[in-house]
């Protein structure tokens, strides 16, 4: 399973469970086996599938909560966002230390239902249960700039762009983000050029160092990162409409 192979692990996790029928441990791993060899029709673009199989599942096995959670990822991949809090949170109910259901539940209240309120306790949780995390970590971030509690969220972020090996522009983005918030315009543009190395086609992060470059009025350079962030397809009005005026003359005040 940790080699997203859960169709290898089906027939020996099934053998183990009936050699030892009145081991739990035994029959829960051929359920959680079960549940991620159905979860693997995400990756083959079937997510009906995916929730067709895993909601059966979980009837069969209701106390289990990694069909749960596996059940919310795939309920998410269909953008059914509310059944899939509802799934992720009974998860949380049934083992308040699962990293992965606590996760789960903050990133799609964050990303699907755009409620960031939401998404703060349990991407805190997730990051308590796990701190080397980095995914963890950074929509936590995200969460908390979406809340403007800028500090925390640099913080945050600020651990795992310095976490070794870290190569995502992700966290970059969001650091850049948390910085403009707090007019800290020098550090977002660095953060953020870092961001724009790691992801030259990012309209987001070129959008968030043109606004850098704003604070700092440097109209050159906002003109050039806007530019860029516009001829990526950003469509944010705001922004697009600054660099219309001050494309045409008119200076950073």
């Amino acid at each position: 399973m940790a080699l997203n192979r859960a169709g290898d692990a089906v027939g020996d996790a099934s053998i183990a469970a009936a050699m030892a029928e009145n081991d739990p441990d035994a029959q829960r791993l051929a359920v959680e086996v079960k549940a991620a060899k159905a979860l693997e029709y995400l990756a083959q673009g079937q997510p009906a599938l995916a929730v067709q199989d895993l909601t059966a599942l979980r009837d069969q096995n209701p106390t289990v909560p990694e069909v749960r959670v596996m059940l919310g990822k795939a309920l998410a991949a269909q953008r059914q966002a509310d059944p899939a809090i509802a799934e992720l949170a009974k998860a949380t109910e049934l083992d308040p230390k699962n990293a992965e259901a606590q996760f789960q539940l903050g990133f799609v209240n964050l990303v699907l239902k755009g409620n960031a309120a939401a998404a703060l306790g349990p991407l805190e949780k997730a990051v308590a249960l796990d701190p080397g995390n980095t995914t963890y970590r950074t929509n936590f971030g995200a969460a908390l700039v979406a809340q403007k509690q800028l500090d925390r969220a640099i913080q945050e972020l600020g651990k795992v762009t310095a976490a070794p090996g870290y190569n995502r522009a992700d966290a970059w983005i969001y650091l850049g983000q948390a910085y403009v918030g707090a007019k800290r315009y020098k550090d977002a543009v660095a953060a953020l050029e870092k961001a724009t190395a790691i992801a030259p086609n990012s309209d987001q992060a070129y959008a968030f160092l043109g606004w850098a470059y704003f604070g700092l009025k440097d109209a050159d350079n906002f003109k050039k990162a806007a530019g860029k962030a516009r001829a990526l397809g950003h469509k944010e009005p705001t922004l697009l409409q600054y660099l219309a005026r001050i494309e045409a003359g008119e200076p950073i005040k």
